[in-house]
């Protein structure tokens, strides 16, 4: 039954990821509909991921080959067991990842947002072209696509990392969402630090060649990644593929089109905060295996 579910969900994330290929997407209700399709879809393979677990965790021995980083014991030849049963249903949710990202680039696109003040407001952004549709380069788009496929290979050693703490199916939920919600909190009061800085900086000096200038805008960038880069662990690094495939820019002058042809510096910055996301998928599953408990020899 579990699986049946779990393959409808996939059938209904991939029939709604289609939508941005051939439909530009202006309506909020539009993406809501992909982010609660693709959400369910996720749902789903956890639950499959505490079905799986059962008989390996419950097995006295669960020998499988270690990678050198792992240090050598019962729990952690289990947890990294159960990565390798589970890894292909968080890999098959990779393409509705990949085109919900495209889907928040062409509703951000679309749109003014960049003065919305949500825990998303690092995602937000004025385009030049609101009433345009304007699509993605194909590099950044690669990159895009690597950044989903990193996040959920780090995902489903979260996720088997909360199986192993817990085998009840609604309490890894819980964890789950209890993690992204002390990063969301974390970073709303880090935010507020943050823009108090810049503030500061800024109303020092309001001229434009004031060095206060310089570091108000330097402040301010350095708080927007390292906010991009922990919320990875809340949305699994849909929204930072969003805003790596950004398009570019365009602009009239004198009556012509042209368009910014560097934004490789917002790039650099972006890939910044996904090395960040990784050190903390990494470190918050180190921690989660810390507390599981050890099999007496």
């Amino acid at each position: 039954m579990l699986t049946r579910f779990r393959n409808i969900a996939y059938v209904l994330a991939y029939v709604v990821a289609t939508i941005p290929l051939w439909h530009y997407i202006r309506d909020g209700r539009i993406l809501a509909l992909m982010v609660g399709v693709v959400t369910f879809a996720y749902i789903n393979v956890v639950l499959s991921t505490v079905h799986a677990a059962q008989p390996i965790l419950s097995s006295e021995k669960a020998k499988t080959p270690l990678p050198r980083w792992l240090p050598d014991k019962p729990k952690y030849q289990k947890w990294w067991l159960l990565v390798r049963h589970t890894l292909k249903w968080h890999l098959l949710l990779i393409p509705p990842k990949m085109e919900l990202a495209l889907g928040f680039v062409q509703w951000l696109w679309i749109g003014h947002y960049s003065t919305t003040s949500t825990i998303l407001k690092p995602f937000f952004y004025a385009s030049a072209s609101t009433y345009a549709p304007i699509y993605s380069q194909w590099e950044t788009l690669l990159l895009g696509a690597s950044v989903i496929i990193v996040f959920s290979m780090l995902e489903s050693g979260v996720i088997a990392a909360l199986t192993s703490l817990t085998i009840h199916p609604s309490r890894v939920i819980i964890l789950r969402l209890l993690l992204a919600l002390s990063i969301i909190g974390t970073m709303s009061q880090f935010r507020v630090w943050y823009t108090n800085v810049v503030s500061y900086h800024y109303e020092s000096c309001r001229l434009v060649s004031c060095p206060y200038i310089i570091r108000h805008r330097l402040n301010f960038r350095i708080g927007e990644t390292i906010e991009t880069g922990f919320f990875t662990i809340d949305d699994m690094g849909i929204l930072l593929a969003a805003n790596v495939m950004r398009p570019i820019a365009s602009y009239r002058h004198e009556g012509k089109i042209g368009y910014w042809s560097d934004n490789r510096p917002f790039v650099a910055r972006q890939i910044v905060a996904a090395l960040l996301g990784l050190l903390l998928y990494a470190g918050a599953t180190w921690a989660v295996l810390w507390f599981v408990e050890d099999e007496k020899s």
